[in-house]
Formats: C-alpha cells, structure tokens, sequence
C-alpha cells in the first residue's frame, strides 16, 4: 500500500505528463494562435506531447501538417471537387441568423479555404469514383472527416509558425504573427453592408468609374451587382431544393388532398430528399447568362466580373498549396472564384467577395498606371468619413479640416524658437476641439502588400511605418505645437488659440483592416513602430463606424479614448479584434492597475506606496479577450432586418444615476462638461455608486442642520490626469452667488494645493438635484497667493487624504470629512 504522500506524488507526475510542455515556446505568443483555433492547450498536446525540445515540437508540429494534407487529398479524391466543396462551405457557414453567435458557432471559413486550395491543386474537377445514372459520388459520408483533417492541419500550421518566431531576435516578431494568423483565420472582420457603402462613396465617382472601365472594363458598380446576383441565385438553388420536400410535406398533411399510401408518401419524400443533397454544386454553378439576367448587365460584362476575380484548378503540389496558406499568402484573397478546366465556376465562400472588390481592382488600376484620381479620392473619402463618425458625438466641437500651419523647421540655419519664426508648413487631416480636449485625427488610405500580410519583415514594417509611423509622427507634431506654443500659426497667417486644451488625443483612421496588427500598441512601441510620447488610437474605418454608432454619450467616447491609449492596457488585454477591446470596455471598464511606484513618481505630494499596492499591481496577469462581438452581431442583424427577435444596442455597463448626472453636465454645456464627465465614468461600478450617492448626502445633512456642506476626493495615477471632485449644498438661506463664491475660492486653493490636473465642483440643491458644476483648470505649479489661501482656509493636507491611485477600480475613494463651506 501506497502513503499518502506517495499518492500525491504520483498524482502530481501525472498531471505533468498531462501539461502540454513548451518550455522553449515564447509563452507570450501563444493566446493569439490559441484564441484563433484551440482557445485551449489541450489541442495542441497531440503535436508537442512530452517533448520540451522546441525543435522536436516543430517537427511533430510539421509532420501533422502533412499527414492532414495526405488525408484531405485521399478523402476527396473520389468526388467531384466542387461537391466536396459545397458540402464543406454549408458545413461551415451560419445556418440561421435568429441564432447565430460567433462564440457558440464552430465552423471556419479558413477550413473551406484550406479545403478549396487542395482541390483546385487538382488537374481537373472530376473525381475517381464514377457517376451513376447522371448523379455523381455523394461526398457527403466524408465532409467530417474532411473538417477534421483542415482544422488538424491549421492547428500544425499555428503551431509551426508560433515555434519559429522569436521575439527575442526579431522585436516585430509578435506583431508579425499576428499578422499572418489574422490572414489565415480572420475573415468579416467588417459587416458587409459597411464595406459596401465604403466602397460606394470610393468607387461611385464618374472620373474613377472611367479609370476603372479603361483598366478593366468594368466598374466597381458593376461587379457589386454580379456578386449580389451570384449570392441570389445561390439562395434561390437551395430554396428550391427544399420547396420540392416542403411540398411533399403539405401535401402529405393537406385534407383537400387525396389520401396516398402511407409508404408512398414516404418514398417519394425520401427520394425528394436525396435528390436535395445530390449533385450539390450544381446550386453553386455560376451561369453567365442567369447572372446577366438577374444583374441586368450583358453577358460580356459578366464574364469579364468573372474572370478578374477567378482561380483556375491547377497541378499545384497540394502541400505546397497549404504551405503558402498556412504563411498568409492565398490567391483566394482577391480572386475567390474556382474555374475547373471545362469553364465551369463556384464561388469559394461568400465571405471573400466584398472584400476582394477593392484589393482587386487597386491592383488593375495600378497595372494600367491609372491609379492617380482614385488613390486621391480614396483618401478625400477616408478623412471625411473619419471626421463625420466623430463630430456627432463632440457636439460644440470646433471642427478643422485640412489644417494647414507652420512648425519649425529642422533644417533651418537659425534655429526658430518662436512661431513667428516657422518656416515649414505642415498638414493635419482635422482637429476636433471641444471643452477643454482635442483630438487629432490622421487618416491614411494606404494599402498593405501582400509580403506584410503574410507577415514578411521588411515589408510589414515598411508598411505599418508608412500607414502607422508616420501618421502617428504627424499627430505629434501637432500635439507639440499646442502643448509648447498653446496655439497655431496657421498658413493665412492667423493664429489659433489652443490654450485651453489640457488633454489630447489622437486617432489614426485606416482604411485598411489592421486586426491583430494594431491591438497590440505595446508591441508596436517595442518594436519601433511608434516612438511618440503619447500612444494613438489606430483603428479601421469600419470599427471606428462600430464604436461611433453604438456609444450614447460624448463621455463614452472620451473614456474610450482615455484607457485604449493607456500604455499598458494590450499588455494586460491580449485581442485581435479592436470591438473586443470596445466590448470589454463597456462591460468591465478595459482597467489596468497602475504602477505604484510609477504613480508616486508622477504625484510625490502623496505617501510612498503600500506592500499591498505593489502587491496588487503585480498580482496583474495577461487576460485573453475572446470574442465579445455576440451582441453587436445580434444588434446589426435585427437593425438590418437579417433576423426578427429583438436585440438592443450595447450599453455601457454604469450607475443610472451616474449616467444621468453625466447627461445633465453635457446638456447643459457647462465648463468641463466633457472632461469631468468622462472622469465620472472612469470609476468602477462600486465607486461610481459611492460618487452617485454623495450629492444626496451632503443635501441630507443640510436638510439635517441647515448648514452647507461638501466632500472632497482626490484621484488619478498620473500627473496629468489627476482630478480632484467636490459634491457640495447649498444651505436654504445661502444665496447661490455667495455660495458659487465660496466654493470658487476653495475649489481654486484645494486644487492648487493637491497640484491636480483638474477640478470640478457639483453644487446639489434640496431637490438634490446638480444645479450647476464649477470647474478649473489652470496648469499646476508655483502660486505664492493660492499658497496663502490654503493656509488661510485650513485646508487637510495632501498626504492626510491618504489618496489611492486604484481608488477608481476598487471603489475605495477618499472623502475629506465633510469639510464644511467657510462664510
């Protein structure tokens, strides 16, 4: 018999030998791959087993790979392969919208795209297995076993590629994983209809309509209305497969139909439905002529649609077919349309048209040197797009588009200190002020190459530089311009006062879809892709159109813009999806516990930080977002009317009461509105709680002892966001001018000796209602009379407030004893 201790033991060496050991796998790599094909470790235990060899794991991981590729080949080899494929692309698809949600649906459109390259390496469609009475093999016995084998062998690809990047030699490493991963498995990363109205305003434009019609003989119009007809008529197949069975059902139930034997009716429905799945491909034939009818288009013009965006099989060696997929290079990308020798074609997966149409015609438009209208219109689209997502939700913005005005010039003989002196004229795509908060916005049109996409170095960081680097230089550019002059010179001479701007931010807009490529801002920092000194929001049109169509409040967007760009937040938060990120933020606030040493550095006015702080800060681990774009995806369909139940727009998970004091200050206009506001969302939902209930207290006790009285709190974690709020009421014989008075000048003297950022004061009246909020914003520093009114106000020092840089997260904010108003 065993002790105890040998029992515990053995158990412990067993579940060792459970563990998936990868030792010499950069352990940071690993959530991205993991959340696009496994979510767990398990899955990749067949490949690695017990082996902590990196290079032994590879090529475990290398022979998986090809024992999948020999299985897909052998599997489909008997059937016809535009059957295998149809089977395999309704295996996958969505079945029902009512239903649909993408962290219960299991099915992958990189399984049919894997699938469709190692049937179009065939020489032909036909398979080996005869026909029989005009219906071909039914490949249906095997589309399981053939999904099996795909997603075996894009888990050993995954695999292989985390196995062979190393972040310690390469520092782009990360980024260009992620960037191939995404091109393999990341597909709809936009809602269609937004890619279809992007492409309208780009492309429904005479002079570029013209450019294209030279260079490809076609518009983009056109190919818009051949893919729309081809999804039709793919639909209306299948529907009239099943009509043939539904009728056979009614007919069977009808009480006006003659009565038949029971076991006729049985057979012919179970004919009907063999017939149904017999032949599949023939629903996904695309006929020219059925196309140019439902289109309107003639027949010409469908074939030339066709034939810009068309694959033809090929005697490709199908392992090397995968080993480029498996890299993040496809043909499939921009030519989603398979041709079998004798003209016949399918369409790969819907999934792959909308947004083929732009890469495609870009590269025909350049090779006829036509390009010059279109990339500029291109661009005009991208930054009034950009521009008019944000304006409504910054009301009493002022707005500037195309700002041109004077830097100094680094090139100068003399060296120009004052904007008088700027030599150099630069542009900003558009500046948005408003409160006392700008916000930059660069947007840049440019494409990536497929080399960047596939994750290839030189060119993923030739193209995040010109797409990111500089868009991101620019926006500091103009970032210092306001920060160190408090203005602009613009190029007519005039000069734009921006001295009241205490917090900007800015947003680069990119046409392109950097999913994993830009969620990881810490990683681009690292690899030196941005170097500025503030981190911007990159983020693609169409998520930026996701963000501005469900936030409900000006604050919900600033609060956005506050923790996306906070340094460490996609070191804590690991996604490859921008809305994940959103979602998050929505639901749980997207926080990041700040550094207790970094936040007594930025605010020394405070006691050193406690063991439980640094505690707390370390206890911070990478958390894996998987996907939380369920309810945007319910949201849209019903909103488009894809599906009838109900589904509401996302919300920002916050106190009612909190979300309505945030809607009075913005009403209202007051100064501060925005600002103050964001910081009353920045709480967690304990501390926006405890916030909410402090103007009903201090109105309590006047009411209690008819004299006024005020809390005050202090928070932040750095210098520059530092905030000090004050709930204060107004006693019933108080005028509201002595009052405002009063609090003005402890507002002034409180904020001045707490050396915060901000300030805000919310007077409460005996409804216990925000009658009006005072606010200040002076920059901190020296101030010999402010000096004198704290002393004369005896005000509690900074250090007895015992302030908490997590005070916000934790709901543990300071109140200062309810200091009452001296008159």
């Amino acid at each position: 018999m065993t002790s105890a201790a040998q029992r515990r033991s053995a158990r412990r060496r067993k579940s060792e030998r459970r563990r998936v050991p990868l030792a010499s796998v950069p352990r940071e790599l690993l959530p991205r791959p993991l959340r696009l094909i496994a979510q767990d470790l398990e899955r990749l235990q067949g490949y690695v087993g017990e082996s902590s060899d990196r290079r032994a794991a590879l090529g475990l991981a290398r022979r998986g790979i090809d024992a999948s590729v020999e299985d897909l080949v052998e599997l489909t080899d008997p059937y016809d392969a535009f059957d295998v494929l149809e089977f395999v692309r309704l295996h996958n698809t969505v079945s029902s919208p009512e239903t649909f949600k993408e962290t219960e649906h299991e099915g992958s459109l990189a399984v049919i795209e894997l699938t469709a390259l190692i049937l179009a390496a065939r020489t032909c469609r036909a398979g080996s297995r005869p026909a029989e009475r005009g219906t071909r093999a039914d490949a249906a016995a095997v589309i399981d076993r053939v999904q099996t084998a795909a997603l075996t062998c894009l888990q050993a690809g995954s695999l292989a590629r985390v196995l062979t990047t190393d972040k310690a030699a390469d520092p782009l490493a990360p980024i260009r994983l992620g960037g191939a991963l995404r091109e393999i498995f990341v597909r709809n990363v936009a809602y269609p209809h937004m890619v279809e109205e992007t492409l309208q305003q780009i492309f429904d434009d005479p002079d570029v309509e013209q450019d294209c019609r030279d260079a490809m003989g076609v518009t983009v119009p056109q190919i818009r209305s051949v893919f729309a007809a081809a999804q039709r008529l793919h639909q209306e197949a299948w529907e009239e497969r099943f009509d043939v069975v539904r009728a056979i059902a009614r007919s069977a139930t009808d009480p006006q139909t003659p009565t038949r034997p029971l076991d006729d009716v049985r057979a012919e429905a179970t004919d009907a439905w063999h017939r149904t799945w017999s032949n599949p491909s023939d629903a996904s034939r695309l006929e020219p002529n059925a196309l140019s009818a439902l289109s309107g288009l003639p027949a010409n013009v469908v074939e030339a649609v066709l034939d810009l965006f068309t694959t033809d099989l090929g005697n490709t060696p199908p392992r090397d077919a995968v080993e480029k997929f498996l890299k993040g290079e496809s043909p499939l990308r921009a030519r989603p349309i398979l041709r079998d020798p004798l003209g016949d074609r399918t369409i790969v997966h819907d999934g792959l048209l909308l947004p083929a149409i732009r890469e495609r015609v870009e590269e025909e438009l350049k090779r006829a040197q036509l390009d010059g209208r279109y990339t500029k219109r291109r661009g005009e689209c991208l930054e009034s797009a950009a521009l008019e997502l944000l304006i409504p939700h910054l009301p009493r913005a002022v707005v500037h588009r195309g700002l041109k005005y004077y830097v100094p010039d680094p090139q100068a003989l003399v060296p120009q200190a004052a904007p008088a002196t700027y030599t150099k004229i630069v542009e900003a795509d558009g500046l948005l002020v408003v409160d006392d908060v700008a916000i930059v916005v660069e947007a840049k049109a440019g494409s990536l190459s497929p080399g960047a996409r596939a994750g290839r170095a030189r060119h993923l960081r030739a193209d995040l530089r010109k797409i990111v680097t500089h868009a991101a230089e620019q926006a500091e550019r103009l970032r210092q311009r306001m920060t160190e002059d408090g203005g602009l010179r613009l190029h007519d001479e005039t000069w734009l006062d921006l001295s009241g701007v205490r917090e900007i931010h800015t947003i680069v807009v990119s046409l392109e879809d950097l999913t994993g490529l830009v969620t990881v801002t810490a990683e681009l920092v690292t690899a030196g892709i941005l170097t500025v000194s503030q981190l911007p929001w990159i983020v693609s049109l169409h998520d930026l159109r996701v963000v501005s169509e469900i936030i409900a409040r000006p604050a919900e967007l600033l609060l956005y813009l506050r923790r996306r760009t906070e340094p460490d937040v996609t070191r804590k938060f690991l996604a490859v999806d921008e809305l994940d990120l959103f979602m998050h933020m929505l639901h749980s606030g997207l926080y990041v516990e700040p550094d207790p040493d970094q936040v007594a550095r930025e605010l020394p006015q405070f006691a050193a930080p406690s063991v439980a702080q640094r505690r707390r800060h370390a206890r911070q681990h990478p958390q894996f977002l998987t996907s939380r774009t369920d309810a945007i995806d319910a949201w849209y369909s019903y909103r488009l009317g894809i599906r009838e139940t109900p589904a509401p727009r996302p919300q920002l998970n916050a106190i009612p009461e909190m979300l309505a004091l945030v809607e009075t200050l913005s009403a209202r206009g007051e100064p501060g509105w925005l600002s103050i506001g964001t910081t009353l969302l920045e709480g967690s939902y304990a501390t926006q709680k405890q916030w909410a209930s402090y103007g009903t207290a201090m109105v309590g006790a006047t009411l209690g002892d008819g004299q006024p009285h005020k809390c005050t709190i202090f928070g932040g974690h750095r210098a520059n966001n530092s905030f000090l709020l004050i709930w204060a009421s107004r006693a019933p014989r108080q005028s509201k001018t002595g009052l405002e008075q009063d609090l003005r000048a402890y507002l002034a003297a409180k904020k001045h000796q707490m050396q915060a950022a901000r300030a805000a004061v919310f007077i409460f009246n005996a409804n216990g209602e925000c009658e009006r909020m005072l606010f200040e914003n002076s920059r901190p520093g020296p101030n010999q009379l402010l000096d004198a009114e704290v002393s004369r106000l005896g005000l509690v020092s900074a250090a007895m407030m015992n302030h908490h840089p997590s005070s916000m997260r934790r709901g543990k904010s300071k109140q200062s004893s309810g200091h009452r108003t001296k008159s």
